[in-house]
């Protein structure tokens, strides 16, 4: 809520060798000026032998020691000798230092122009290295209109108060001892609620952390205060002898990222991030499984576990072992409000049933705002050993969103293998999975299940995605299971390839009587089915009106089943492809269909994935890299970057903006079969430093 800002504001301005208005004219014969230091009054004879008379407040009990000692002070406790922003600023010059008493003070009337940074307008202020001391931190209070506005002082230094912006803290608060960065317009610094962050100097003292930004402080969008290194910065082992948790404990919190050299790292506990935002931790290997971390056997741990009320987490470059045995097991909640994302990471070993393991999931992915969104990318399991073989209901779902879920999740090239439960699962939830690309291959229960999901906005889809089928499980399993919560509707599916073998099942394609699902629709859709018992399509009737089932220039091959589509009345097949001899086809109208040169599904490529890295340089240049940017199986051989209205090529590009603010940089890139990715990102450029502790 935004504050009213009507009270009294004063601001004095020092340094000046112009007569202030407002204050007696320089031919009276007498002055009275104030020692700001001692609060005593002396008398002064200018060289004309005129006098000024001013008057102070005392200022005998302000905490200043180790700031810039001011030379003239404004308090709204006492006669000073300005009561507006505005004549005060016209009178000062650069390198003025101003003390200001207890109560609250606003920068507001200083501001004189709005610039627009691409998506941020901020105001400005004309004069440069000012520097304002407070009274003390927890009596002097420096207010923002807005939280833009903190762009008006790029240059500015600030002592010994608080300053808050529309009721957000941005300085210190408790009393706490900090020198503070503002590194997003939107976010408190982080780890005010912890006991870990009292800074002296440049060292959160009680951790121990260095309080230094790497030069690679943004990654995907999300702003780190602090990149430390788990091995040089927090002395953790990496060769798996002894393990990691209290120094990683102590390190995780907000606004860090955590880089892990290639190595070996041992956990023996979970650990809780719930409530933290802008926290992470990150493999620096050429490839992820230079990284492995892992429990001690017949553990079961979550290395991150992000509850409700966690902001955006970091998970990127490396493995998480489950070990070979039938009780170990590794699993990551990522509850998070949005801005999430999970990058690249392998689960190996061999997944346990729920029971031994303890965790029906073994990573649950879901977006607690209905406005917010996170990234899972290139995510493997299954490439090494099966999961234990269980019977349903007992195992354990890969990937899986449930009530907690109401914003999107955007699932990117998975690889998921002979999982003994769904390979990704998203029905409990109003909250929408949109799926891309990736490989779903012989996990039970389910290959691939979800519905439209209840959003405001948008509807669950699915895209590209390759799934097949050919080995027998413990449980009866589908391709691609089409259910909800009873009310769902309108889930859509573009180019899915299908590849059902001798195996029994429900169905390729399923609508079961639980979890019910209404209107679908497929698109460009080939599924081969060579199983005379296994359906196809196989629909049951549902209570929802909005329930027809559409497959439009779609193609289906094989010895296997028909189509069923039972009281789903508007259900169609058109300007497809069916060449199945042996099929039937109830409950589906049909037009232009053929059978000739019908299509084979082919093993979908993965979809290239778009990344940026930013590097500050001298003043505002940047460095934007997009080494990061991936395609699995074809080539990139483009990058289009866009800043500010102009255009750029190139992997790695440099960019100096004119001004400090809030850029939008998007980026582009295309491989050589022309498919392209996009990524964004906010980059902060040439924040304040706002707060000095003048005891450090």
């Amino acid at each position: 809520m935004k504050q009213g800002l009507s009270r009294r504001k004063y601001l004095l301005f020092l340094g000046s060798t112009t007569p202030l208005a407002g204050c007696p004219a320089a031919d009276q014969t007498k002055a009275e000026s104030a020692d700001p230091r001692r609060g005593k009054n002396t008398t002064t004879t200018p060289a004309d032998e005129t006098t000024i008379t001013q008057t102070s407040t005392s200022t005998t009990d302000w905490d200043w020691e180790g700031a810039p000692e001011p030379t003239v002070i404004v308090s709204n406790e006492g006669n000073t000798d300005y009561e507006t922003f505005e004549a005060a600023y016209n009178d000062s010059n650069p390198g003025d230092v101003i003390g200001i008493g207890r109560g609250e003070y606003s920068l507001d009337q200083l501001k004189t122009k709005s610039l627009n940074s691409v998506d941020v307008n901020y105001d400005t202020v004309d004069k440069s290295a000012i520097t304002v001391v407070g009274h003390s931190r927890s009596n002097s209070k420096l207010t923002f209109d807005t939280e833009s506005s903190i762009l008006s002082v790029p240059d500015w230094e600030f002592w010994n108060l608080t300053t808050e912006t529309n009721g957000s803290v941005i300085g210190p608060r408790d009393g706490k001892h900090r020198e503070s960065h503002v590194k997003s317009p939107i976010m408190d610094p982080p780890g005010y609620a912890s006991g870990t962050d009292e800074v002296d100097g440049t060292t959160l003292s009680k951790s121990g952390l260095a309080h230094t930004v790497s030069a690679e402080r943004t990654r995907y969008g999300i702003a780190f205060d602090r990149v430390v290194d788990a091995v040089d910065d927090l002395g953790v082992d990496n060769t798996g002898t002894e393990p990691i948790d209290a120094a990683l404990d102590t390190a995780l919190q907000s606004g860090t990222l955590i880089e892990f050299p290639p190595g070996e790292y041992l956990l023996e506990e979970s650990h809780k991030v719930a409530g933290m935002d802008r926290v992470g931790i990150r493999g620096t290997g050429s490839s992820r499984r230079d990284v492995r971390l892992y429990p001690s056997e017949g553990v079961a741990i979550k290395p991150i576990d992000a509850g409700l009320g966690t902001g955006a987490v970091l998970i990127e470059n490396m493995v998480f072992d489950e070990l070979e045995d039938d009780e170990t097991q590794v699993s990551l909640l990522v509850r998070t409000s949005g801005g999430t994302v999970v990058k690249n990471i392998e689960f190996l070993g061999r997944t346990p049933d729920d029971n031994s393991g303890r965790f029906s999931y073994t990573v649950g992915a879901e977006v607690t705002d209905v406005d917010g969104l996170a990234v899972f990318e290139n995510i493997h399991v299954g490439l090494d050993t099966p999961a234990k073989p269980v019977e349903y209901p007992d195992g354990v779902e890969f990937i899986w969103g449930g009530p907690e879920h109401v914003g999107e999740v955007v699932l990117r090239n998975p690889i998921v293998h002979r999982r003994n439960s769904n390979g990704v699962r998203y029905t409990d939830g109003s909250g929408v999975l949109t799926l891309i690309g990736g490989e779903f291959v012989n996990n039970q229960n389910a290959n691939v299940r979800f519905g439209a999901g209840n959003h405001p906005s948008k509807v669950s889809s699915a895209t590209g995605t390759y799934i097949k089928v050919d080995q027998n499980v413990v449980t009866t399993s589908d391709a691609l299971r089409v259910s909800g919560d009873g009310d769902d509707a309108g889930a859509i599916f573009r180019g899915i390839n299908i590849d059902w073998g001798d195996v029994n099942g429900r169905g390729a394609i399923t609508f079961p009587s639980f979890d019910p699902h209404g209107r679908a629709e497929f698109y460009n859709c080939v599924v081969h089915n060579v199983r005379p018992d296994t359906p196809t399509v196989w629909a049951t009737p549902v209570s929802i009106e909005d329930d027809p089932i559409v497959f439009e220039n779609c193609s289906f091959t094989g010895t296997g089943g028909g189509f069923i589509a039972n009281s789903r009345p508007g259900s169609v097949i058109r300007n497809s492809c069916i060449d199945m001899p042996d099929a039937s086809i109830r409950g589906f109208a049909t037009e232009n269909i053929s059978s000739a040169d019908c299509q084979l599904p082919a093993k979908s490529h993965l979809w290239p994935s778009a990344t940026i890295t930013a590097v500050k340089k001298d003043g505002r240049t940047v460095e934007l890299s997009a080494v990061d940017s991936v395609d699995p199986d074809r080539e990139i051989t483009s990058h289009q970057w866009m800043i500010n209205g102009t255009t750029h090529t190139g992997e790695t590009i440099s960019h100096t903006f004119e001004l400090p603010g809030t850029y939008t940089v998007d980026l582009t890139v295309t491989n050589r079969a022309g498919d392209t990715a996009t990524a964004n990102s906010q980059l902060v450029v040439d924040y304040p430093s706002l707060i000095r502790n003048s005891r450090g």
